[in-house]
């Protein structure tokens, strides 16, 4: 009896060790790419765990919260929305910091605050705040000591919603996004520059969305210009009468493009997007003077391209009986394809992971895949900047 008690207390002592040393371990594993995972139950309330894919380690973070929509920088902060004295504000927790308890940044207790992005190095965060008595999004961004005011002042109708793209030296593209209740207005993107807000897309007249940087600084968005959708690229550094030049703007393939042509950059500085003229969008990718249909997939949609950093891609194919998504390799070749709802997210040391059922988020190493978290909402952002949704509804 006593040295099965003995045992007893041993298993509990070393359950109790593992316990306290795993957040430390992960903490202290900044040369891997970390996941968070936000687990949503039953009566909307989220719990987040940092999760090491190659030791296969989790540590919870925060527990409880009340909104799922958190965000995750390289250096482990973690950013979300929680009720506050009005309808909710957001806090920034620092998860190497395990007593320092998370930051209040929001500015008005009185609406409704979510964070958006993080720059790619971690210095700032971009949050959305919309005033309850009006409606209106105001956009901030935190520096890590206060929270700045970019919203732009030159709009003829109040925004309602932002859409954020971070470049690699710190500059912020945004899209303001407008309601069908109020007064139309086309979405135009804008660019804070570390210090002023100033308008980019210079198109009053049509839709601006989609903005993404390119690892070199420059910028791709979609762009409605003489009623005819197109993909413009500004250089990044071409500037008149303090703002980009728009005769600078290169715009490609517009006999490919329309508005769903959402552009993104492959590891080695092409251009990608979705376009054609056929029965079927397909994926076409842009060199700089010629474009190439590199999906090839004559019977079905293809969308949502993503590049891992040594040139692996995967996409998502969608036709109207089964959703599913593709890897290929640096020639082109099929690696894996997997039924699934929703778009896969890269790391960036090469891992991938997806949504393998409606509710199951599984994660592929290029040999073999693992079921990492089961749930009914489940939010998983790698801390490079990725992320991947799986949903029941």
């Amino acid at each position: 009896m006593l040295k099965i008690i003995a045992q007893l207390w041993y298993k509990i002592a070393l359950m109790a060790l593992i316990l306290l040393i795993l957040p430390l371990a992960i903490s202290r594993n900044s040369q891997r790419d970390l996941l968070a995972i936000g687990f949503t139950n039953f009566v909307g309330k989220t719990r987040i765990v940092l999760y090491d894919p190659q030791r296969h380690l989790s540590a919870k973070i925060l527990d409880n919260i009340d909104f799922p929509g958190f965000k995750i920088s390289v250096n482990q902060r973690i950013a979300f929305s929680s009720n506050g004295e009005g309808s909710a504000e957001v806090y920034v927790l620092d998860t190497h910091l395990t007593h320092t308890p998370p930051v209040n940044i929001s500015q008005n207790a009185l609406t409704r605050d979510h964070a958006l992005a993080w720059s790619p190095d971690g210095r700032y965060l971009a949050f959305q705040s919309v005033v309850d008595s009006t409606g209106e999004a105001l956009l901030y961004v935190w520096d890590g000591e206060k929270s700045i005011n970019i919203t732009p002042t030159d709009m003829d109708d109040t925004a309602e919603r932002y859409e954020v793209a971070w470049s690699f030296d710190g500059r912020l593209a945004f899209t303001t996004g407008f309601g069908i209740t109020s007064t139309y207005q086309p979405s135009e993107i804008y660019l804070w520059d570390g210090s002023t807000t100033i308008n980019l897309s210079q198109n009053p007249t049509g839709e601006d969305h989609a903005p993404v940087w390119s690892a070199d600084g420059r910028l791709a968005f979609t762009s409605q210009r003489d009623e005819q959708y197109g993909i413009y690229v500004w250089d990044g550094i071409s500037i008149k009468n303090s703002l980009p030049d728009v005769d600078s703007f290169v715009n490609i393939a517009s006999h490919l493009t329309g508005f769903f042509s959402f552009p993104t950059w492959t590891n080695t500085g092409a251009l990608a997007f979705e376009g054609g003229s056929q029965q079927y969008t397909q994926i076409y990718r842009w060199d700089g003077d010629e474009t190439t249909n590199i999906s090839q997939n004559e019977h079905s949609y293809s969308g949502n391209p993503r590049w891992s950093n040594d040139g692996r891609w995967s996409f998502v194919t969608f036709p109207s009986s089964q959703m599913s998504f593709e890897i290929r390799d640096t020639e082109n070749r099929p690696l894996l394809t997997r039924e699934s709802y929703f778009a896969p997210a890269w790391s960036s040391d090469g891992q991938l992971i997806f949504c393998s059922e409606r509710w199951e988020l599984s994660i592929w190493d290029g040999r073999g895949i693992l079921k990492i978290a089961t749930g009914d909402f489940i939010n998983a952002q790698w801390q490079s900047g990725s992320q991947a949704i799986c949903s029941v509804s």
